[in-house]
């Protein structure tokens, strides 16, 4: 591998930490130099990035001595042994605990727990899906494998490289991939975690090396707001402008819905806000959701729909 030509010390860091994940997650062990040599620096910034491998890699490593040399391993838990709570890493603080804990069934319960999740859509799912979870996340941060789904339930049988998650107020958790064939990121592959059944074999890993850009693709970078999530069946969409009442300016003038969001304070104190195109059954949930606090002026389809719902209320 040869050195990179990054322009700035983050940016040199981050990709040496993408090849180290990369060439340990393979599981071979490796030695300082080989290392090295795959992530483009020095075997001393090798070592100093294995120092705190856990909080820099996602894993632990193991070394050992063999024959005059040292052999650097990952240390990789198999999903089916970690408990479904084990996810989202709920050792690492209260809130993360809590947000597995609301999605998976616990592993243990802390009935002296500080913080509750009350998202009303989220499903709370199984033991499988939370392996399953698991899998994908692994498999997306290592990137080396593709995946070929091989259920009926999976319409598309194209191998694709797993690019992580999206946990969605409406959808849950999806699972975000990207078809190997493809080269508009704007085509990316989307499955909602409930449709997987309780099948030991879901897909058909790939070896294969993602190109530079596909490892480059972030899930952030392809949805940055809740309303930039648009399902693969959406086909009513909108462009929402509401105004709301003087009393919620103050907390939602900082709030983020969409990428193309614009807000105006009007001199009366009232919020205007315009953003789309999303989904008109979610921008409609969105709006009811304020209640008479807010008032649609944009389109009428949006008016409409809002005014069906607060009458079947």
């Amino acid at each position: 591998m040869s050195p990179m030509r990054a322009t700035s010390g983050r940016a040199v860091s981050a990709t040496i930490l993408q090849r180290l994940q990369h060439a340990l997650a393979q599981g071979r062990p490796l030695t300082y130099l080989e290392l090295a040599q795959q992530a483009g620096c020095t075997v001393r910034s090798v070592r100093n990035y294995l120092q705190h491998a856990e909080q820099l890699l996602g894993f632990d490593v193991e070394k050992k001595r063999d024959r005059g040399r040292v052999l650097v391993r990952a240390v990789l838990s198999s999903p089916s042994s970690l408990p479904p709570s084990s996810c989202f890493r709920s050792d690492a603080s209260p809130l993360d605990s809590a947000l597995s804990d609301r999605l998976f069934p616990p592993s243990t319960v802390n009935p002296l727990s500080c913080v509750q999740i009350a998202f009303p859509n989220l499903p709370h799912y199984a033991e499988h899906h939370a392996r399953v979870c698991q899998a994908w996340i692994r498999h997306a941060q290592s990137r080396t494998h593709a995946l070929r789904f091989l259920i009926p339930t999976v319409t598309s049988t194209a191998p694709l490289w797993p690019l992580g998650i999206v946990v969605h107020h409406h959808m849950g958790i999806v699972l975000i991939g990207f078809p190997c064939h493809e080269t508009d990121p704007k085509n990316r592959w989307t499955l909602e975690l409930i449709r997987l059944p309780n099948e030991s074999t879901l897909w058909e890993p790939i070896e294969r090396e993602a190109p530079d850009w596909v490892k480059a693709l972030s899930v952030r970078d392809l949805f940055d707001s809740p309303f930039c999530f648009l399902s693969d069946q959406e086909d009513k969409t909108i462009d929402v402008h509401v105004r709301f009442d003087a009393s919620l300016t103050e907390r939602l003038r900082h709030c983020v819905w969409h990428s193309s969001q614009s807000v105006v304070l009007r001199t009366d104190g009232m919020l205007d806000v315009r953003f789309g195109p999303v989904s008109l059954a979610w921008a409609a949930s969105w709006v009811s959701s304020f209640g008479a606090s807010v008032t649609v002026l944009g389109d009428k389809k949006l008016r409409k729909t809002v005014k069906k719902r607060s009458f079947s209320v």
